[in-house]
């Protein structure tokens, strides 16, 4: 990550200097890691993990070890879990979809990819839990949204351990379109198709 400073003025006042993050890169020498740490906002940290720069796993990693204030702790922590699971959403994607690689090449550079691929996906598959049992266990109280940390966190953890792809699904119980009463687990064995639909 790169600062850049900038002077501006505001009526009545004096000139003031303001500091804009960059997240080209990550060299951040001490004690600016302590710095930024402490200056991220809760926006910041929510628009890095909509991110695609794997330099943003090193800065959310700064902002959750660093950061004094337990709430932009609770925030990092999350927003890390997240933008790691997208990252392994996406290698998993590509696997079933190897069209996709050129479409990543387009969209994010041709070593963007290869990178992720470089990947251990297993460790990466254990830190992304770990993150967000962190989050649910040390900030479950933490506003998000509207929300808490800790609600989100176990929404989260519910999906990776049991509606990932290869996971039993769980059971369902429902009327069909006859009105008939039936239960997922009543057509075990079988290939079924689930279409959920809503109308407004």
């Amino acid at each position: 990550m790169s600062l850049q400073t900038r002077r501006h003025r505001m009526p009545g006042r004096s000139t003031a200097r303001t500091f804009r993050l960059e997240a080209s890169t990550v060299r951040l020498p001490e004690p600016l890691n302590s710095f930024f740490a402490i200056i991220f906002s809760a926006t910041n940290l929510d628009r890095m993990r909509y991110g695609y720069r794997m330099d943003y796993d090193k800065g959310l990693s700064i902002v959750l070890e660093k950061n004094p204030h337990r709430e932009v702790q609770g925030l990092a922590c999350l927003a890390l879990a997240q933008f790691l699971s997208d990252r392994l959403r996406m290698l998993r994607l590509v696997e079933d979809r190897p069209e996709l690689a050129e479409c990543y090449k387009i969209a994010y550079g041709k070593n963007y990819l290869p990178e992720l691929q470089r990947l251990d996906r297993a460790k990466l598959a254990s830190r992304i839990e770990a993150l967000f049992e962190r989050a649910a266990d040390d900030y479950a109280d933490v506003k998000f949204r509207a929300g808490t940390i800790g609600e989100t966190a176990k929404s989260e953890l519910y999906d990776i351990r049991y509606l990932s792809v290869g996971k039993l699904a769980p059971d369902i119980v429902g009327k069909d379109q006859d009105g008939k009463q039936f239960k997922l687990t009543d057509y075990r064995g079988k290939v079924v198709l689930l279409y959920f639909w809503s109308e407004f």
